[in-house]
């Protein structure tokens, strides 16, 4: 008998018998092909952006906001006041120029909310630079008489 002539490094019988090495000891596992692994671009090594003209001319984007604040019902009414102030002043100091003050009162809620059934409404409508508002959002996230905060864009 004369054997055939392998045309091909793999005959079909080895690769039968690795698929079921593979199968049963997983650490025989084949590594998945390079060009299905997800992989980041490459960027190119560059220096800090370019500054275009004087920092002191640089136009100052400034935006329309609404910030809406439930508080918790236990607080007193007073007390809810005072927290609106307290936002609007720490909006003041970050540049921000308030142009509506609106308290809404208790009012109920459509769903439960934290176990909460209603809460202290206010709205705050400003116009300010967006960083002027990422510090006011950590600490309202972080407030314990703020059941929920809206940060919105009318515009």
């Amino acid at each position: 008998r004369i054997a055939k002539p392998v045309s091909h490094a793999f005959t079909a019988s080895f690769v039968s018998r690795i698929a079921n090495r593979v199968s049963r000891f997983p650490h025989f596992r084949v590594p998945p092909s390079p060009r299905y692994t997800p992989r980041l671009p490459l960027l190119p090594l560059r220096g800090p952006p370019a500054v275009r003209g004087c920092p002191k001319e640089v136009e100052r984007i400034v935006r329309t906001y609404e910030l809406m604040t439930i508080f918790r019902p236990e607080m007193a009414e007073s007390d809810v006041r005072t927290e609106v102030d307290r936002v609007a002043a720490a909006l003041t100091e970050r540049g921000a120029e308030i142009t509506v003050n609106d308290f809404w009162g208790k009012r109920r809620f459509a769903y439960e909310i934290n176990h909460l059934n209603e809460g202290y409404y206010s709205v705050l409508q400003f116009n300010a630079e967006p960083a002027a508002i990422t510090d006011i959002d950590r600490a309202l996230s972080l407030s314990d008489q703020v059941v929920r905060h809206k940060f919105i864009r009318p515009d």
